[in-house]
């Protein structure tokens, strides 16, 4: 989950836009009949509209511990940006709690960094380099019709 709210906000960033609310969902694997199946989704308005990757991942694991049930095999994980709107576009709520200061200025740093030294160079400490659940690439097919790398060739 974390991997995903860090990757979302990263986006919104670069689209210079800003989440009010977001949902959390998850669910097992409807395609098989022996085992249990659940699925739940929460959403979550948030105090005030952000891109601060802090702002959004503590909702959203909060939302998460309410809707997980153990003993159950998930298939999916998913987190939705609502209430979207650009950055300048919304009037700020007087009573609302304030934006962290410097929150700017720090994730600009972070998106400057893993721009330059790749994804994931700087990131939350709560966030894995390697999640447990990365993509396996083992069994990937070649793509000799796409890559120019891949091109099979013959030797004679």
């Amino acid at each position: 989950m974390e991997s995903y709210v860090t990757r979302a906000a990263e986006k919104l960033r670069s689209q210079q836009s800003l989440c009010g609310a977001l949902q959390v969902s998850l669910q097992t694997q409807l395609h098989s009949p022996h085992l249990p199946r659940y699925a739940n989704a929460m959403t979550v308005a948030l105090p005030f509209p952000t891109d601060d990757t802090r702002d959004l991942l503590s909702p959203a694991l909060k939302a998460l511990e309410r809707i997980y049930r153990p003993g159950y095999a998930y298939s999916k994980c998913a987190i939705l940006l609502m209430d979207l709107s650009q950055r300048g576009e919304v009037t700020p709520d007087l009573f609302a709690p304030p934006q962290r200061p410097g929150s700017d200025r720090l994730m600009k740093v972070i998106d400057t960094i893993n721009q330059r030294e790749g994804r994931g160079t700087v990131r939350l400490g709560l966030i894995p380099a390697v999640p447990d659940w990365a993509m396996r690439r083992d069994m990937k097919s070649q793509c000799f019709t796409t890559r120019w790398d891949e091109l099979l060739t013959i030797r004679g």
